[in-house]
């Protein structure tokens, strides 16, 4: 919407003028946010939303399908949280944000907020460069049972920390120059409170960490984040740490 332009196969190209809200088709839609308050609905499809550098309320929500919130442009660094359906910062101001199940930070130290007792789906996190912080919540009395849904962080770099449940993880770097996952953290539980436990994978050339929750404490982990140094790296969509 910046360029005021729209393009496909199927209507051309077009320009536009004094639109603030638009709805999508069902493709895989690439869309991106103007000056000024928008409302932007993607429906069926996986799309992308840009968001812009307006300072302004806009709305923008996913829909259906595998959705991409994308918020590159940002250098003072972002506070998505999920809880609250709410992405803000000093340069993109305060937006409204439903149906996106990847997200991409900017170059500042950027907060993501997730409560995994309430989300109904597997999340990506892209954080970006800067100090990235993933926040993912969970009260003793709150889950979804049996769901075990597997999220993702793709770019887990030192400085970055992983907060699951009051436990606390970063990537230390070590003296042979090498970077390791490790538990920084954990607080003091009751008996009764929920289960977290850390583990490496590997597989292959492919290495990667597990933090994975047992709320009910019954050997079912109901959710667990993946994490991975340099994300996503070849055609296959296979994580490859360099």
């Amino acid at each position: 919407m910046a360029k005021q332009t729209a393009s496909g196969s199927e209507i051309g190209d077009d320009r536009f003028a004094g639109i603030e809200m638009v709805v999508t088709g069902s493709g895989d839609d690439h869309l991106t946010d103007g000056d000024g308050t928008q409302d932007i609905a993607a429906s069926d499809g996986n799309d992308t939303v840009a968001v812009a550098l307006d300072r302004a309320a806009d709305t923008f929500s996913g829909g259906a399908g595998e959705d991409l919130l994308d918020l590159s442009l940002t250098t003072d660094g972002v506070i998505v949280d999920l809880e609250n359906s709410i992405a803000s910062g000093d340069e993109i101001g305060s937006n409204n944000i439903s149906g996106f199940e990847n997200f991409i930070g900017g170059s500042g130290d950027d907060t993501f907020h997730v409560d995994a007792g309430i989300v109904d789906a597997a999340l990506t996190f892209t954080g970006g460069s800067g100090d990235d912080r993933f926040e993912f919540e969970l009260d003793a009395g709150s889950g979804h049972g049996s769901s075990q849904l597997v999220h993702q962080i793709l770019d887990f770099l030192v400085g970055d920390e992983l907060v699951v449940a009051d436990y606390h993880f970063q990537r230390v770097m070590e003296t042979d120059g090498h970077s390791r996952f490790e538990k920084v953290y954990a607080p003091e539980l009751d008996d009764d409170e929920f289960i977290v436990r850390m583990r490496d994978v590997h597989t292959g050339e492919m290495q990667y960490a597990v933090v994975e929750v047992d709320r009910d404490k019954d050997n079912v982990f109901e959710f667990s984040v993946e994490v991975f140094e340099t994300g996503f790296a070849n055609n296959q969509g296979l994580p490859v740490l360099a």
